[in-house]
C-alpha cells in the first residue's frame, strides 16, 4: 500500500488490486469531502504558481496542507485495506458472524451473486464510512449548506446499523 501511494511501483497484489478497483483505498473523507485546498478562495493565496523567495512561509503552508491531505488519506486507506483483507479472509473461510455497520441481507446477497471480494469491499467501506455512496440529497447538502457534512451523514447511517448488529449478536450486555 505504501508503495502504491509513492507511485513507485505500480506493480499491485491483487488484493490490494481488488480493494483498488472496488473502492475501499481512496475512499475516505478526505479523498471525497476536502476539495483540493488551492481551489478554494480562502487558500488560493497560499497556492501561487510563481516561484518567489520571499513567499517561503506560504510555500510552507501550502506544502503543510498538501502532504497532510496526503498523510490523512493513507492512514485512512490503511484501515480501510486491513478491514477489507480481514472482511475477505472471514467470507472465505465462512466464519463472519458479526457484519460491522452493514446490512447482514445486502453483503450475504452481494457475496453470493458477485463474490466474495465485492461483499468484503462492501463491508469494509460501510465499517469505515462510505463517503463516496451518499445519497444525492446528502451531497448536495455537503455541496452547497453543510461543509463536511458527509462525515455526519455517515455516522447517522453508521452508527444505528453497527448497534442493531452488535445487538443481534449479544455483543451489547445490560449494566449490572
Amino acid at each position: 500500500l505504501h508503495r502504491y501511494y509513492r507511485r513507485k511501483d505500480l506493480a499491485m497484489s491483487p488484493e490490494l488490486r481488488a480493494a483498488r478497483d472496488l473502492g475501499v483505498i481512496d475512499s475516505s473523507m478526505t479523498v471525497q469531502d476536502i476539495p483540493d485546498l488551492g481551489d478554494l478562495e480562502v487558500f488560493e493565496r497560499f497556492y501561487d504558481r510563481k516561484f518567489d523567495p520571499r513567499v517561503g512561509p506560504k510555500n510552507a503552508v501550502k506544502l503543510w496542507f498538501e502532504k497532510s491531505k496526503q498523510w490523512t488519506s493513507f492512514r485512512e486507506s490503511i484501515m480501510r485495506y486491513a478491514a477489507f483483507l480481514r472482511y475477505r479472509e472471514l467470507l472465505q473461510a465462512g466464519k463472519l458472524e458479526n457484519f460491522g455497520a452493514a446490512n447482514a441481507q445486502v453483503a450475504k446477497t452481494l457475496q453470493k451473486e458477485f463474490g466474495t471480494d465485492v461483499a468484503a469491499a462492501h463491508l469494509a467501506r460501510n465499517l469505515l464510512g462510505d463517503y463516496g455512496n451518499l445519497p444525492v440529497m446528502a451531497n448536495w447538502i455537503r455541496a452547497r449548506v453543510i461543509p463536511f457534512f458527509s462525515f455526519q451523514w455517515t455516522l447517522i447511517e453508521r452508527y444505528p446499523r453497527l448497534f442493531w448488529n452488535a445487538a443481534k449478536m449479544g455483543d451489547i450486555k445490560g449494566a449490572g
